[in-house]
């Protein structure tokens, strides 16, 4: 319960998460990050409302300068970090919440300056996947690093962690890009249910996950364009010409009900999974192996190298950022050195 006089300034308490041992959060405003949200020095949690509070009035008359991060938990410096570090992208934030919350629960109250290599260690050995394993790696030398900046004592342990290497039964299949006689048998049989999938991604090189998300109000069929992407900051919203070859395919799509592109007979999105099995199936019957739906991306990048398609055109249409300095600051394709390059797809 609320005291009946606090000083201004003391703080707040809120309520964080039902589940929590210390539920109760004492905090006190401090300022807004970039994005004009608040951010609060906590100064502890505790198990009841009343012990929150009377962590707060105890150093009421503390000033901000005196409040140390010393004491700062595994949670705050990780609320500290999403909040101050918002250049990142929504994925990296996501993927370091979620391993934190997935892999750290029991660290999350836990004072950083007492979390040792030992402990860093024993989270990783709980991971099994070797991807899953430097996400979590790369989450601890994050906080290392906020935790420099923040001056909160003790060593930085993260370095000391061993590089995470695959293992050998634990390596990803090889990505292999359709071949010449694969592609024109799909050309051939443009018609047969689902062939659209393979061929709009082979002719785009969209990511599967950015074709799901592409609005009809982001298809110009007057300019012949599609625009969309995920994940990087080159990606993102980037305008690939429509190939003669899928300019019927996209028509279709159009036709369709729903606000997406990429929907079911019944106007809704279509899912991963639903993607992924129709796109196998359309495909099985013309070639010899199980080609994954990445291998799309793979197949449209190595046809533009063999067409000599210049370096920086293929990143631009990749959606990556040019690897030089000067390409990637000052080169701009227009969207006729776009087409002019997507013409030298398959006929």
């Amino acid at each position: 319960m609320r005291p009946e006089w606090v000083p201004y300034g003391a703080g707040t308490v809120a309520f964080v998460e039902r589940n929590r041992r210390h539920p109760y959060c004492a905090r006190r405003y401090k300022g807004s990050n970039k994005n004009r949200s608040p951010l609060y020095r906590v100064i502890g949690y505790f198990v009841t409302e009343e012990e929150a509070w009377q962590a707060l009035l105890e150093v009421a008359d503390k000033s901000e300068e005196d409040l140390s991060n010393a004491d700062m938990t595994f949670s705050e410096l990780l609320d500290h970090f999403v909040g101050m570090h918002d250049e990142l992208s929504k994925i990296t934030i996501r993927t370091k919440v979620g391993c934190a919350k997935g892999y750290c629960k029991h660290l999350m109250n836990v004072p950083y300056r007492e979390i040792r290599a030992d402990d860093m260690r024993e989270v990783l050995r709980t991971v099994d996947s070797t991807g899953r394993k430097q996400q979590v790696k790369s989450l601890f030398s994050s906080l290392d690093r906020e935790a420099e900046s923040l001056d909160i004592p003790g060593k930085r342990y993260a370095q000391f962690l061993a590089q995470i290497r695959p293992k050998k039964d634990d390596s990803r299949p090889e990505k292999v890009p359709f071949t010449e006689n694969e592609m024109q048998m799909f050309l051939e049989h443009r018609k047969e249910r689902d062939m659209d999938l393979a061929l709009f991604l082979c002719y785009t090189g969209f990511r599967e996950g950015a074709f799901r998300k592409i609005r009809k109000e982001n298809v110009d069929l007057d300019a012949m364009t599609v625009t969309g992407g995920i994940k990087t900051k080159a990606g993102l919203m980037r305008t690939i010409p429509l190939h003669p070859n899928i300019q019927p395919i996209v028509a279709r799509m159009m036709e369709k009900p729903g606000e997406y592109l990429l929907t079911n007979e019944y106007g809704k999105p279509m899912s991963e999974p639903e993607l992924t099995g129709r796109y196998l199936m359309a495909i099985a019957p013309y070639t010899n192996r199980h080609h994954y739906l990445h291998e799309c991306r793979h197949t449209f990048y190595n046809k533009l190298q063999d067409q000599h398609v210049e370096g920086y055109v293929i990143d631009v249409l990749m959606g990556h950022a040019p690897q030089d300095a000067g390409q990637r600051h000052y080169a701009r394709v227009s969207i006729d050195r776009k087409r002019e390059s997507i013409m030298k797809l398959w006929e």
